[in-house]
């Protein structure tokens, strides 16, 4: 699952070795840090930092922990228009990245 929001761009995955885990991993480490610590101060393990991956960083959490991170982030929405919020945002390169997938997905869904 890509995951992604104003602060940051997260991807979540099953773990192949450990059941009822969860890989959440980022390219950027401040995106994955704002995501743990969207439900108040991360006091879980440590973002592991893997250079050759395609997502240098990473946390292993539980799959409940993972629903709670993702809930607090929801009920944390107080904006009536992402693409406006995103426009607000101080990092313009992720801001731009958000339009531009945005654009993509529109494009292709579009109807016709």
């Amino acid at each position: 699952m890509w995951i992604f929001s104003e602060t940051g761009m997260v991807s979540a995955v099953a773990h192949r070795d450990k059941p009822g885990m969860m890989l959440v991993r980022a390219r950027r480490r401040e995106h994955l840090a704002a995501f743990l610590a969207s439900s108040g101060p991360w006091t879980g393990s440590d973002i592991i930092q893997m250079p050759s991956a395609d997502y240098e960083y990473r946390i292993e959490i539980s799959s409940e922990t993972f629903v709670l991170q993702l809930s607090a982030q929801a009920k944390a929405i107080d904006y009536s228009n992402f693409k406006s919020r995103c426009d607000a945002l101080p990092d313009k390169d992720y801001a731009h990245a958000l339009h531009k997938v945005w654009a993509v997905i529109h494009s292709a869904l579009a109807r016709n």
